[in-house]
């Protein structure tokens, strides 16, 4: 009774999950064209795009992307290449970036991803990433910001002169061992369709902290970050069933499914009163109010428990409702 009484108000209560479908195409940098096998070569991986126009100009984006597809010794192969060594924070692929400043030049390289859909006016996102100091630097900078988009543009200016980042990391990136995982909310203006990763500031407004000397590194203040495992969920989005079905056979309401969030789903169950699973499934999110072996179930109350996708392991978000099968 307790167990009944428990989940009944969970159901009217609600729920909202944070365990959301990536909205990044390609967030962890897996699927490429091509292999790269020099450096320069972002757009080599799909769904990211370099928005500073290349080559020559000083002031252009020379962007990298590594991946073990090509042998080591490269300089854009992984985990060596041609700003040190790092594995990938999972599978075998990253994206690279630097940011130097010195007497005569000022640069900032730019990494621009996509998304699967168009973010939606006034709901709140949640972005996720993982970077990594390069070993081959002697500087590093909190100076990791991002700047959502509409469109995908060449731009041919600097884009400090053109855009202001709406995120902008505080936090000093100093660790070349570990990943370091960055997380930030963004509240969507409504329309935007890629995100720039890079530093948004002039010259005045990058500040660059020294860490160690490394001998033949040339003058300048310098650094350089991987990039792997960028998401974007929508916080706003809820995992919601109905709480009534009637698998009689007239094609009115016989099967019992999601309202919305099913994308976001990793398994769920259907229980008896007694807490005895009656029903598991994996990829089909719809039950006809049969059990496990094809016999119908009688009518009653039961209920249904949600594995989200994406959930952190010590943080096992579970969501749970009552169900009324009258047939």
């Amino acid at each position: 009774m307790n167990y009944f009484n428990t989940l009944v108000f969970i159901l009217f209560l609600g729920f909202t999950s944070i365990a959301q479908e990536n909205l990044i195409l390609n967030g962890d940098f897996e699927e490429y064209f091509q292999c790269p096998d020099n450096l320069t070569q972002i757009e080599r991986c799909k769904n990211v795009y370099n928005p500073l126009y290349y080559p020559p100009p000083l002031w252009s984006s020379t962007s990298d992307y590594f991946n073990s597809c090509v042998p080591s010794p490269n300089f854009a192969s992984s985990p060596y290449n041609e700003q040190g060594y790092q594995e990938p924070q999972s599978g075998t692929g990253y994206l690279g970036l630097g940011m130097s400043k010195s007497s005569f030049n000022y640069y900032n390289e730019y990494i621009q991803l996509e998304f699967s859909s168009e973010l939606k006016q006034g709901e709140t996102y949640q972005l996720s990433l993982f970077v990594n100091l390069a070993n081959n630097v002697e500087y590093t900078s909190p100076n990791i910001q991002f700047k959502f988009i509409e469109t995908n543009l060449d731009y041919t200016v600097f884009l400090s002169d053109i855009m202001e980042a709406d995120i902008k990391n505080t936090t000093p990136i100093d660790d070349s061992l570990n990943w370091v995982q960055l997380e930030f909310d963004y509240l969507a203006t409504g329309g935007e369709k890629y995100v720039i990763i890079g530093n948004f500031d002039d010259s005045n407004n990058t500040p660059f902290t020294y860490l160690y000397n490394l001998p033949g590194i040339s003058d300048g203040l310098t650094t350089y970050f991987y990039v792997d495992n960028v998401s974007l969920v929508n916080l706003n989005i809820a995992i919601e069933f109905p709480n009534v079905f009637t698998p009689n056979g007239d094609n009115i309401n016989d099967l019992f499914t999601t309202l919305s969030g099913a994308s976001q789903i990793e398994k769920y169950f259907i229980l008896n009163r007694w807490g005895n699973i009656v029903f598991e499934s994996d990829s089909n999110l719809t039950w006809d109010g049969t059990d496990s072996k094809g016999n119908e179930v009688s009518d009653g109350v039961y209920f249904y428990q949600v594995i989200p996708k994406e959930y952190e392991e010590e943080k096992k978000y579970q969501y749970d409702g009552i169900i009324h099968l009258m047939r």
